[in-house]
């Protein structure tokens, strides 16, 4: 059976609310390199999950992690997260669907707006087909 391929612009979607209450396959947060889950979003992952996620981290051991996006304007970092999701898309993947979840509605509001203006100066699609084969999945990304 030939999956009906689905639009990137639809499999991105941004929203406002609480990581941890999406019904998703995996949830990626930025880390450290011991993967601790501290405070801010990886401990209210931890909070709401439960001590096994820690542990599972542990497991894992260190990890090089990249600069990340801390540090840059709201604007910015959102367009940086919304190209980079889109150039994933573009790419064989068993990703269906990524979700920004942001923390409060201003957020949500500048995410989608750049979103917008990216959509509006595409001349072309970057891409427009779901995997085509392998496990298909849910991520949640947080900004």
């Amino acid at each position: 059976m030939t999956k009906t391929p689905i639009p990137i612009d639809s499999r991105i979607e941004i929203l406002a609310g609480d990581l941890t209450d999406m019904d998703v396959d995996a949830i990626v947060n930025a880390a450290n390199n011991d993967l601790q889950l501290g405070g801010d979003v990886a401990g209210a992952i931890r909070r709401k999950r439960g001590g096994q996620i820690q542990l599972e981290c542990d497991e894992i051991g260190t990890i090089p992690v990249g600069t990340g996006i801390a540090g840059f304007p709201l604007r910015e970092c959102a367009g940086i997260m919304l190209r980079e999701a889109l150039k994933s898309l573009a790419q064989p993947t068993p990703i269906e669907k990524i979700y920004f979840v942001l923390l409060d509605e201003e957020a949500r509001r500048v995410f989608e707006a750049v979103q917008s203006e990216i959509k509006a100066g595409e001349t072309k699609r970057v891409g427009s087909s779901a995997p085509k084969s392998g496990r298909q999945g849910r991520a949640c990304l947080l900004s």
